[in-house]
């Protein structure tokens, strides 16, 4: 679920080594969402369909998440979320980050502003 309430499916390929990310984005009902993010900072979110195709450039200061973003990050220990026994951390005093303890692989981003 994203911060609007409604239901969504991402699939997420991070390559840090050639310094991308690319989300896929499906919204219940809805068009899929294309989101390249590179490691300068530029986003590139397009979407294409029968009613017409959209692309925005977008800029942000950091690039794509670091591997070691967790350093620093207070260990708030387990709990259950969705099902999943999660590792879990807050960083920055705004985002909580749920990792399945068996696995490694996210769970769940909370962005809190």
């Amino acid at each position: 679920m994203n911060r609007s309430g409604t239901l969504q499916k991402v699939d997420l390929w991070y390559d840090w080594p050639k310094g991308r990310n690319f989300n896929i984005i499906q919204t219940q009902l809805g068009k899929l969402t294309y989101d390249l993010e590179w490691n300068n900072g530029t986003s590139f979110v397009f979407t294409s369909g029968a009613d017409g195709d959209s692309c925005r450039v977008l800029h942000f200061d950091v690039g794509i998440l670091r591997p070691n973003w967790l350093d620093g990050a207070n260990y708030l220990g387990r709990r259950y979320f969705d099902g999943f026994l999660c590792n879990v951390w807050e960083k920055a005093d705004f985002i909580w980050y749920y990792e399945d303890v068996d696995s490694k692989r996210p769970v769940f981003w909370a962005f809190y502003t």
